[in-house]
């Protein structure tokens, strides 16, 4: 992948999420090869593409923290006059600002004091808006304002050169919390996939508005809301339990009431998803998002049977997903990761006609930035005793 030129035209950078080789798969599944891509340090990636709306992209992706956009570079460290070329105050109102960094910037304030003393002899009265951590938070960029009333300025240090950026655009952290929490049912006892990690699985699926997204064990219908959310019209959703359905069916009700604009369809039923081919015709789904049963979540358990339990589970199901999928259709799945102690241990299954689909491409594998050796995703944290494993899959 070719690094960046400097001619200034048409560069973005994305603040990556907590998981960044997600958050920068996500990305690429919806740029692809049509843009030029840097990493800086673990979580600032620069982007070079055509011209976006980062608010439009922001409520697009469920991986990324901030967007903003390049405005202009300086060689040397003089950066006073470049910074005050992109600041931006209203006549008449008091400018707020602040700085967040990535590279080896070095300290901010004394270039914050300089920005004020400059501005102030413009006759802008304007705050420094600063925070305990070296970069401002999305809730802190919202709640001091920064965004309405004034800007973030990003510098970014790439080599001999500091890029200035301008925030345009942050996650919206309330609606996340909204869609998880505020939705009439919720278990949070067997686990659910969070609302965020559902929005990346569906963009690494790549799939379009028109396609048919299908969950087969669709749980509380997470993803189904998510894919309705982005605008896609033909759901399907199956499960074993006739509670986790009658659970999606409040959920996606609920969801049409707060969301009025959307315009879906979903197609509800119990099925045993090892036998969705005796119910769907063969190769009518276009994409499948999901996450399966991953084994007890509570309590000991003898991790060989479980592992021998769910290996026969998914075994099955992919062997029904192949008839169902149709040829060059994508299924993005979680599969459970066993921890022992540092060890991971993966499931071993059996594909089939489907194929394992490298989400990012190997330039991209750098620092931080990690495939397993069978090019999947890992998501976890510490403690936990089933990591998970987002794994893209292509019907040959």
């Amino acid at each position: 992948m070719a690094y960046m030129l400097y001619d200034m035209s048409m560069k973005y950078f994305f603040i990556l999420g907590s998981n960044p080789t997600l958050s920068l798969a996500e990305i690429y599944s919806l740029f692809g090869l049509r843009a030029d891509y840097k990493l800086i340090g673990k979580d600032c990636l620069l982007v070079e593409t055509e011209q976006t709306d980062s608010n439009v992209l922001m409520n697009r992706l469920g991986g990324t923290v901030k967007i903003g956009r390049i405005a202009t570079a300086v060689s040397g460290s003089d950066l006073l006059s470049e910074v005050k070329s992109v600041c931006q105050p209203t006549a008449g109102h008091k400018y707020f600002f602040g700085f967040s960094t990535f590279g080896k910037v070095g300290p901010t304030k004394a270039l914050a004091m300089k920005l004020k003393k400059a501005l102030q002899a413009d006759g802008v009265n304007s705050r420094w808006v600063v925070s305990r951590d070296q970069n401002l938070s999305s809730a802190a960029v919202e709640q001091s304002g920064l965004l309405k009333h004034g800007q973030e300025i990003v510098l970014i240090k790439d080599g001999g050169k500091t890029l200035i950026g301008v925030t345009e655009a942050i996650q919206p952290f309330k609606d996340w919390s909204f869609r998880d929490y505020g939705r009439p049912e919720r278990d949070d006892y067997s686990g659910m996939l969070p609302p965020k990690l559902a929005r990346i699985m569906l963009n690494l699926s790549r799939l379009t508005t028109n396609e048919i997204v299908l969950d087969p064990f669709c749980g509380s219908g997470t993803v189904l809301s998510e894919a309705a959310l982005l605008g896609c019209s033909q759901l399907i959703g199956s499960d074993l339990s006739l509670e986790a359905l009658e659970g999606s069916k409040a959920n996606l009700a609920w969801l049409k009431e707060k969301y009025q604009s959307l315009d879906f369809r979903c197609q509800l039923f119990q099925c045993d998803a090892r036998r969705l081919h005796e119910i769907l015709e063969a190769g009518s789904v276009d994409r499948v998002v999901t996450e399966p049963y991953l084994g007890p979540s509570r309590g000991a358990n003898n991790q060989q049977k479980v592992v021998r339990e769910l290996t026969n589970l998914y075994n099955d199901f992919l062997i029904s997903l192949n008839k169902v999928l149709r040829t060059g259709g994508r299924a993005v799945m979680v599969w459970p990761i066993f921890m022992a102690g540092a060890r991971k241990n993966f499931l071993q299954l059996n594909l089939n006609q489907l194929s394992i689909v490298r989400p990012l491409p190997a330039e991209l594998e750098q620092g931080n930035i990690k495939l397993t050796p069978r090019q999947t995703i890992v998501y976890g944290r510490a403690g936990q005793k089933v990591w998970r494993e987002i794994v893209v899959l292509q019907k040959k």
